[in-house]
């Protein structure tokens, strides 16, 4: 299941030109090069030194399956299985999207830490309980990954599977615009003053606030942006496809830094 997030978001969204509220004024082009390149995401466990995080059962279940599909997914592209294929993506996006059902749910249904020295959850003798907010941000993670993995299947050897698989980046892409505004409807915004990093409004603890999580989806966004202006598309609707998704993601995730601005380096 995935465990990881985007790590130092404010060089890879400023290397993409993300940094503040653009604006998308004229055409995408697929083509248009990536300044500082150099300034690669660099992954990082979610549950820090104490390990990985312990998701509750109804989100982690539909985690692990949907990351097994994933990998039979591509296992399928690799062999030219077209059935096996479709069968196993069919399960991703099933399994993603009751993931969300699940997050969602933890998020509506459990109290507000309060913030305190001890209020980091952990279970007896054991790793870091994830909060709901991290619950999200996994799943987030997992359409990440979605995304990313069926951009680089489409050049694969199974073309009757190359629609589906735009279908589905359109679909999660799309479902993940959704998801970002529901969070936006819940959270507080982000605490500006100079205690905003030892308290949050929401009252989570530190490090676990929507405010220091949603820059590392904008990180993952611009991760994403920069796959597409890299990635040679296999053919014309696929080229189309590059651009919708190029736009439909900065429009994200400048949404994103609009209400969560990424801390600055080094604090």
């Amino acid at each position: 299941m995935p465990r990881f997030r985007i790590a130092a978001p404010v060089a890879l969204v400023g290397a993409l030109g993300l940094v503040g509220i653009p604006t998308l004024a004229g055409s995408i082009s697929h083509s248009a090069p990536v300044a500082a390149a150099e300034n690669r995401p660099v992954a990082t466990a979610v549950g820090g030194d104490a390990g990985p995080l312990v998701y509750p059962s109804m989100l982690n279940t539909r985690l692990v399956r949907a990351d097994a599909a994933l990998e039979r997914l591509t296992e399928a592209v690799d062999e030219n299985n077209a059935a096996g294929a479709q069968t196993a993506l069919t399960a991703v996006t099933t399994n993603m999207y009751q993931s969300w059902v699940a997050a969602a749910y933890i998020i509506q249904t459990t109290p507000p830490p309060v913030a305190a020295p001890d209020s980091v959850m952990y279970t007896a003798d054991g790793p870091p309980t994830a909060s709901p907010e991290q619950g999200a941000i996994a799943v987030l993670t997992l359409q990440h990954d979605i995304i990313t993995t069926s951009i680089a299947l489409l050049n694969g050897p199974t073309a009757a599977l190359r629609p589906a698989l735009r279908s589905t980046i359109d679909l999660v892409t799309g479902w993940r615009s959704a998801e970002v505004n529901y969070i936006k409807s819940i959270a507080p915004p982000p605490v500006a003053g100079a205690d905003s990093v030892d308290a949050h409004a929401s009252g989570a603890p530190v490090g676990v606030s929507w405010d220091t999580l949603m820059p590392d989806v904008a990180a993952m966004i611009a991760d994403e942006i920069q796959q597409l202006r890299g990635t040679a598309p296999v053919d014309a609707a696929t080229l189309q496809a590059f651009r919708t998704w190029q736009a439909r993601d900065l429009t994200t995730a400048t949404s994103i830094l609009a209400y969560w601005p990424p801390a600055p380096v080094g604090d």
